[in-house]
């Protein structure tokens, strides 16, 4: 494995790097979590995906993930990314669909979602120009709620995934100013149709704890991003920011999320990155007790 240099990343540097977490009993060679309990967010290297889907797929199989998450096919249909997955043993259990598809057609969505094999369906990105007021926000958790019962027929979840800007304060009518988007979606969307991917990162940026933000409602929390973030609030790579990932994985609770991805939204050297942080979400997640016994 390289490092976010380029460079090859040793056995001491890697226990290093965990004992800056506090994990260095937890990386010995050839321990980690069950494969699909370390999963990689594809947008991290969308780059290579763009050249190569089913080599890229290949070559983050060998770092060791055994999930990932997409964020968009680049002109594969479903059925190709299945193969694709199965090719390498990689699971997808999620991916991020476009919002104003699932909007306009989710049965179409839902259907695709189902053929590549996946059991989440994520809202990640409304464009801004379709998020300018509370009457907007609340389509959109109508939206999500349709999305939802589509996916519910299938045996599918849906899910809505944050960023920074659902915790800002909305003008609305008279009564209904400074309400945030995230309150609304929290109180308007069904739980029994909608779950919600908590990024980290995002969350600290909008000024908010992330552990507490789960602690609320621990169950609406099935998938989770696990981002860092430097002091000087610029995205980190895993494990060498200041998140707290102990304190948002108890918030979850014993049982655990169902899924995390480590991702950084623009790394120097993306492969450098994606070995790094599969050792490090690795001995995250073994250090606090997630992975099934």
């Amino acid at each position: 494995m390289r490092d976010q240099s380029g460079g090859r990343l040793s056995r001491r540097n890697l226990l290093l790097q965990a004992g800056a977490l506090g994990l260095a009993g937890c990386l010995p060679s050839g321990l980690s979590c069950p494969p699909a309990r370390t999963g990689l967010q594809l947008y991290s290297i969308r780059q290579a995906m763009a050249v190569s889907v089913p080599q890229t797929l290949e070559r983050v199989a060998r770092l060791g993930f055994g999930a990932v998450e997409f964020a968009g096919y680049f002109g594969h249909s479903p059925a190709e990314i299945a193969t694709h997955l199965a090719a390498t043993g990689l699971t997808a259990p999620s991916a991020h669909v476009d919002a104003r598809a699932s909007r306009a057609d989710p049965a179409r969505v839902v259907a695709d979602g189902a053929r590549a094999g996946h059991r989440h369906l994520v809202v990640a990105w409304i464009p801004p120009e379709d998020r300018t007021s509370l009457a907007d926000w609340h389509a959109w958790a109508d939206s999500l709620n349709r999305l939802g019962e589509a996916c519910r027929a299938a045996d599918l979840r849906c899910a809505y995934h944050n960023h920074d800007f659902e915790f800002r304060p909305i003008d609305g009518p008279p009564g209904e100013g400074g309400v945030t988007p995230w309150e609304l979606l929290q109180a308007r969307c069904d739980p029994s149709l909608v779950a919600f991917e908590i990024d980290t990162y995002w969350v600290q940026h909008a000024g908010l704890d992330p552990a507490e933000l789960v602690a609320r409602a621990p169950d609406r929390f099935p998938l989770c991003h696990l981002k860092d973030r430097a002091a000087d609030g610029s995205m980190a790579i895993l494990g060498e920011g200041e998140t707290d990932f102990a304190a948002v994985l108890a918030a979850r609770g014993s049982d655990g999320f169902e899924q995390c991805y480590a991702e950084l939204d623009n790394p120097v050297t993306p492969f450098g990155f994606a070995a790094t942080a599969e050792a490090a979400l690795s001995g995250i997640l073994q250090a606090n007790q997630t992975c099934p016994a």
